[in-house]
């Protein structure tokens, strides 16, 4: 029995007195603890104390290379973690400005770190990523314990992050001394971090901040490594269309890119006439990491997979002007119910679908379709009423997609237990941005519809 089956995980309310002084001594004691903030669930350690933050890595088996984000309670504590060196330049004048404005918040701003914090925080960088929740509990359990304490969000990592005690519990449960409770998470993505040190200044992550509210403080912004849209595909031979074709297809693998990787084989060397397995073309889609090899990303999100559930996730982008929006959405439309008929009433693979999201779809016996534009009736009823097809409604609006993004990718796994998800993308403005940032790296198949607005422009 491993040390994370032997633990007893217990539910801590901070109405009591006493169960606020047993989060305070855990995190004084070099013990770790979960706990709630306005944007995911925290697993926090005091950020001084390097055996304690290992502890956070162990418990979820985050990869040392990714940097944790320090959180304090107030702009007060900025010395307890803040190069003072840096403190006369034009750059740290205006970090500081910008938390002013948006902290307590979801903002986090990377800082030139004091050399008091451990490397095991900041992954061996010489900056320190810095975050004041505006959550009252997490506020009280930093200023209590009177440390800043170093968390990711309280997830295995590679999963959805989590946005309520259920999740937590269900990832950590037994790997970790407690959880704070404290209702669900009101914004539902993590922190937007900004590096205001770099020239021009950028966004690395977005969150829960939005680039449109940031704009007017910090003009010349940019957003790093932003995403193109994917070009449609170009029509290729359809996939066998039967779910029986191969006989592996009778149990899908439903593991993940992480748990399959070992297995599976190099790209182009699978036997002639092989269907790859469910696991296998995960692992192909979705494993791979967002930076180089060698690179250690200056803040969390950059680099690995995140996000992922179980099943694989297959996300149809019809992006395209604001205007087009009542195009967009029936394109979306008619290209999701294009492939359940594909799957389910043995109707042709649509053309806009490229092989290897017919394969994942093909090979699942029950396929989610998670909306977040069109509304549940948009759909024809026998799609509706289909007892292998399970659909979440995720809107309507961007900050409510948000607020449910993980809540209904975790549904998925734990309640409809679906192979293969059909996700509708959102345009990448406002709330938007940090939405698509999470579904492009939970999908393992990401399909670029046609314009609808230029299709139907006259010649």
């Amino acid at each position: 029995m491993t040390e994370h089956q032997q633990l007893q995980t217990r539910l801590l309310n901070f109405d009591r007195p006493e169960d606020v002084k047993q989060a305070v001594d855990w995190i004084r004691q070099g013990q770790v603890v979960a706990f709630p903030t306005e944007t995911v669930y925290g697993l926090g350690a005091d950020a001084f104390n390097a055996e304690a933050v290992l502890k956070v890595f162990h418990a979820k088996g985050r990869p040392a290379d990714n940097p944790l984000i320090v959180h304090l309670s107030s702009m007060d504590q900025l010395p307890w973690v803040v190069d003072p060196k840096c403190i006369d330049t034009d750059a740290y004048r205006r970090s500081i400005e910008v938390g002013r404005i948006f902290w307590p918040g979801p903002l986090s701003i990377l800082f030139p770190k004091l050399s008091k914090i451990p490397d095991v925080v900041t992954a061996g960088l010489s900056t320190v990523v810095v975050r004041i929740p505006s959550n009252p509990i997490a506020q009280k359990l930093i200023a209590a314990s009177g440390t800043p304490i170093a968390a990711p969000s309280a997830n295995i990592s590679g999963r959805p992050s989590p946005t309520c005690v259920a999740h937590v519990m269900r990832d950590l449960g037994g790997r970790i001394p407690g959880i704070v409770e404290g209702g669900c998470a009101s914004v539902g993505v993590e922190s937007t971090v900004v590096d205001l040190f770099r020239d021009p200044p950028a966004i690395l992550r977005p969150g829960g901040v939005t680039l449109e509210q940031l704009l007017p403080h910090v003009p010349n912004l940019t957003v790093f490594g932003k995403h193109p849209r994917p070009a449609p595909p170009v029509p290729s031979t359809p996939v066998a269309t039967s779910p029986r074709a191969h006989p592996e297809a009778a149990v899908p693998s439903t593991q993940p890119a992480s748990a399959s990787a070992a297995s599976a084989p190099a790209q182009g060397a699978a036997p002639e006439g092989h269907l790859p397995t469910l696991g296998e073309l995960l692992t192909a889609q979705r494993g791979g990491a967002l930076l180089a090899p060698g690179e250690t990303p200056p803040t969390p999100g950059m680099k690995y997979q995140h996000y992922c559930p179980e099943a694989a996730v297959v996300t149809f982008d019809a992006a395209a002007p604001p205007e087009s929006e009542p195009a967009q959405c029936a394109a979306l439309r008619a290209a999701i119910e294009g492939a359940l008929r594909m799957r389910f009433g043995a109707g042709p693979a649509p053309a806009s679908l490229p092989a290897q999201a017919q394969q994942l779809i093909m090979r699942a016996d029950r396929v989610g379709v998670m909306l977040t534009r069109n509304a549940l009736a948009a759909y024809p009823a026998d799609l509706r009423q289909h007892p292998s097809i399970f659909f979440v409604q995720t809107g309507p609006g961007l900050a409510e997609v948000q607020r449910s993004l993980f809540q209904a990718l975790r549904a998925f796994d734990s309640e409809s237990q679906v192979q293969c998800i059909l996700a509708e993308a959102v345009p990448e403005v406002a709330e938007g941005l940090a939405i698509m940032n999470r579904l492009r790296k939970a999908t393992s198949v990401l399909v670029g519809l046609p314009d609808p607005a230029a299709a139907a422009a006259p010649l």
